[in-house]
């Protein structure tokens, strides 16, 4: 069995995987708070579509960045090169998590939307993945890859 090595990685790549780390951890916490004094309600990042589905897809580009670390190589048919791909899933999940702290969730009752407040683990994991979308834009830059070209001809990814 292969170990974990650490010093396989690049900076960014440590970055990344260590973003999305803390982010898996950062979901747990609380995203979203109703407190009107008598009643208070808690959820967390897993309870919400965007945070979701956007936590899922930065945990994954981490994943791929940490790939290096255990011994195992990125797929050399893909369509995408490593570095472009942990661009790609940090970015949409990066978008996600934007959307889900722009958007209050609703209450249904008007009055009551006043006592919606953003948590403590939001907070902690829109700094995840700000972190995470910087470190895989420098990731892709210093990589050299370049998009590949969909509409016909060569598709390889060059690194």
């Amino acid at each position: 069995m292969a170990g974990f090595d650490v010093k396989q990685l690049k900076t960014s790549d440590q970055a990344i995987a260590g973003s999305a780390v803390l982010l898996f951890i950062f979901l747990f916490f609380t995203w979203w708070k109703f407190d009107a004094g008598f009643v208070t309600a808690t959820k967390s990042g897993w309870s919400f579509s965007l945070s979701l589905f956007g936590g899922l897809l930065c945990i994954i580009a981490g994943a791929i960045a940490a790939l290096p670390a255990f011994g195992v190589a990125f797929p050399a048919g893909f369509k995408l090169g490593r570095n472009l791909s942990i661009l790609a899933a940090s970015a949409l999940g990066t978008l996600l998590i934007v959307l889900r702290f722009l958007i209050k969730p609703d209450s249904g009752v008007s009055q009551a939307d006043k006592y919606i407040k953003r948590g403590v683990g939001m907070w902690l994991g829109l700094i995840c993945v700000i972190v995470q979308i910087v470190f895989a834009v420098i990731a892709f830059r210093d990589s050299g890859e370049k998009v590949p070209d969909f509409r016909g001809g060569d598709a390889s990814p060059t690194a």
